[in-house]
């Protein structure tokens, strides 16, 4: 420019690139059916990214089943009683995250549970001609 030549000059820039773990990413696995027996309760399995801390929580009808577990095997234990009335609903929510710094990744589903005594039919004999019983 200008007919002048200018020196070259040197630049540098530095810069500071941190690699950070995915999120941890879980699911529930999917049931045959959400509305089952108490006597007929299907395994409640999870998958999970690798190396994620992994807890749950039950709730019934809305309100706590007992405190946040740990798990780590692949199913959540889930055995209820019979319910004392037709079915009570079940929410399962699981939980995964790395490490503590980071946010809960969750997945949750509703499992209806019926009581299987109840769903038996009574039939009571009748005589010929007579209505009702």
């Amino acid at each position: 420019m200008n007919g002048i030549e200018q020196p070259l000059k040197s630049l540098s820039a530095s810069a500071a690139i941190v690699a950070e773990q995915a999120p941890a990413s879980v699911k529930l696995n999917k049931l045959e059916s959400y509305y089952v027996t108490s006597d007929k309760i299907p395994a409640i399995g999870y998958t999970v990214s690798a190396g994620a801390e992994v807890q749950y929580t039950i709730q019934k009808s809305g309100e706590p089943v007992g405190e946040r577990k740990t798990v780590s095997d692949g199913v959540i234990p889930f055995a209820p009683a019979a319910p004392a009335s037709l079915k009570e609903a079940y929410t399962i929510t699981i939980y995964a995250r790395n490490s503590e710094d980071d946010d809960w990744s969750l997945d949750s589903m509703v499992l209806t549970v019926y009581n299987p005594n109840i769903l038996h039919l009574i039939v009571k004999e009748v005589t010929a001609g007579e209505i009702g019983g």
